[in-house]
């Protein structure tokens, strides 16, 4: 039986109910999650975030593509392997990164008009993701490019509005529901952390075998795109490279500076599935992308590095990292120490 342990998360407005056709008490079960989420407020809100994505895709195909600067045969083109480039791609990419937000913030955690207009966890999700255009959704989003003249509006429309639409738009809108994970019986404990890896069950060791065997092969099926286009070897060098800056940087701050990886770091991992022949890159990259959106929406740009107190005697994890979806903890974080008690006062007896 997995354990339910208390779920301490930002403040929310009263009323807030995120499964309002679950039990009152007790764990939400996979039926009571299904119906919530399919059946309760988020229908009508998801039906025009559907229909919103819709509309962006077929605006951004109206508008006609244009050459790489150096043309057809430049660097930009062998870069990306695409002849031309398709600005209607950002543009749908840039509107999914605000649907994104928007639905995080306003329906799936129901936030009130000031948490929403936070300009934090907005300019995260802009300024980060549009950064990551050019080293990844722009290879699954750019699309063929087929000269206007040489086809009609709906028949470039039904090539790209599946890739467009259905394999990124909805598992980057799946990816929204991320938060809702901590409301499950048990995810709470799968944060990594001692307290917690004590008290997994069944159910958790279960969660973390199946997580780490889909990412492997996940992650066995990207190199072996990888190495059928002839990139494996850049990809692999790009990643041991940021890890070991990172890890470098780490070990030098190691005695002021706590690490914390948070689940919006899996964002980042999206320009690592760059083949456009495939939709299985473009669902992976949009999944990716829709975490790490949740993550920068919800939290905001929490830092990975984060400064130690002068005091670093401390019995509780931080607030925000309580939950599965809030923050993996590498290190323990000494920014959350437990309180100073006043000395109580001495009694006279003279």
């Amino acid at each position: 039986m997995c354990c339910k342990l208390p779920r301490p998360q930002r403040p929310r407005p009263a009323g807030w109910d995120p499964f309002p056709y679950a039990p009152d008490s007790g764990p939400v079960t996979l039926s009571g999650w299904l119906r919530s989420v399919l059946v309760a407020r988020y229908t009508l809100w998801s039906t025009v975030w559907l229909g919103m994505a819709v509309c962006a895709a077929v605006v951004a195909e109206a508008i006609p593509c244009v050459d790489w600067v150096g043309g057809p045969s430049g660097a930009a083109a062998a870069f990306y392997q695409q002849p031309r480039y398709a600005p209607g791609g950002l543009l749908f990419y840039a509107v999914q990164l605000a649907l994104g937000f928007g639905y995080t913030t306003r329906v799936v955690l129901y936030w009130n008009n000031q948490e929403w207009r936070k300009l934090s966890p907005m300019m995260a999700v802009m300024v980060v993701g549009l950064a990551l255009y050019p080293l990844g959704p722009i290879l699954v989003l750019n699309g063929p490019c087929t000269p206007h003249e040489q086809s009609s509006l709906p028949a470039r429309l039904a090539v790209s509005l599946p890739a467009r639409v259905v394999a990124y738009s909805m598992p980057q809108f799946a990816a929204q529901f991320f938060s809702l994970l901590d409301f499950i019986d048990g995810a709470p404990d799968l944060a990594l952390r001692a307290e917690s890896i004590a008290k997994w069950g069944v159910c958790q060791w279960a969660s973390i075998v199946g997580i780490l065997g889909g990412g492997l092969a996940i992650a066995a099926y990207d190199m072996y795109l990888l190495y059928s286009i002839d990139r494996l070897q850049w990809y692999v060098l790009a990643l041991v490279a940021v890890i070991v800056s990172f890890a470098a940087l780490a070990y030098c701050l190691r005695a002021s500076h706590a690490v914390h990886i948070h689940h919006y770091c899996l964002g980042l991992l999206a320009p690592f599935f760059p083949v456009a022949s495939t939709h299985f890159c473009t669902v992976m990259q949009a999944a990716l992308l829709g975490i790490g959106i949740e993550g920068f929406s919800r939290w905001g740009p929490d830092p990975l590095l984060v400064r130690r107190p002068p005091s670093t005697c401390t019995s509780s994890p931080p607030a925000s990292s309580s939950g599965a979806t809030a923050v993996l903890l590498v290190v323990p974080n000494p920014a959350y120490a437990a309180p100073t008690l006043p000395t109580p006062p001495v009694p006279d007896y003279r």
